[in-house]
């Protein structure tokens, strides 16, 4: 089983469709997060059809931006328990000896307002879990390091990212960035995992 990540940027072209159905074939995930679907109900049966998931639940738009759909296939045992503009959160075998959670988390375009979706994921965590994955796109970055081209970005904006993350949260646990469409596989314990691109990777293991 993997799981695809992905921030669209808009549903509304072939070009994007087409690349997801590719990736689709090539990784075969059991579930879809994609963040900015910036799309209706229509289009997002039909993409549903297409990619031939049996399941869906949208959180949807506000004015122009945002929108996030969860797909997973027929036999795959997810449950949402929460949701927000922000986030979809779900238990993966849920009542059962391999629960885990899975977080689809969408950070703040504007950085007057990023202080609210940095509550809202402090929230999350507080509710706990033995093995969890937050994935999405935060719409930040920790160091200059992760940024390649345009302006540096201010310290004092990746100040609360950097902490909620590398101090505040869990200083134990994985923080993956980047391109992991290649997959990659871990153990039990909290994992963090922040890409803009296309991403995929393997369900948690019972082994460390």
């Amino acid at each position: 089983m993997s799981l695809l990540c992905w921030n669209v940027r808009g549903l509304g072209n072939q070009r994007t469709e087409n690349q997801l159905t590719e990736i689709m074939w090539a990784k075969d995930p059991s579930v879809v997060f994609l963040a900015e679907a910036w799309t209706d109900e229509d289009r997002l049966i039909r993409i549903q059809d297409r990619l031939q998931f049996k399941h869906r639940f949208a959180v949807h738009r506000t004015r122009k931006a945002g929108g996030l759909v969860l797909f997973w296939k027929e036999n795959f045992k997810l449950d949402v328990q929460t949701f927000s503009k922000y986030h979809i959160d779900a238990k993966i075998n849920q009542n059962t000896d391999e629960e885990w959670r899975f977080t689809d988390f969408y950070g703040e375009p504007d950085t007057n307002k990023r202080h609210e979706a940095w509550n809202k994921l402090r929230r999350l965590r507080n509710r706990g879990s033995s093995t969890w994955i937050c994935a999405g796109d935060f719409n930040e970055i920790t160091r200059q390091s992760e940024k390649i081209g345009g302006r540096g970005r201010p310290h004092n904006q990746m100040q609360p990212f950097r902490e909620l993350f590398l101090r505040a949260w869990l200083p134990t646990a994985q923080y993956l960035l980047g391109d992991w469409t290649s997959g990659f596989h871990f153990g039990q314990g909290r994992v963090a995992l922040r890409t803009t691109s296309p991403a995929c990777c393997d369900q948690p293991s019972s082994s460390a």
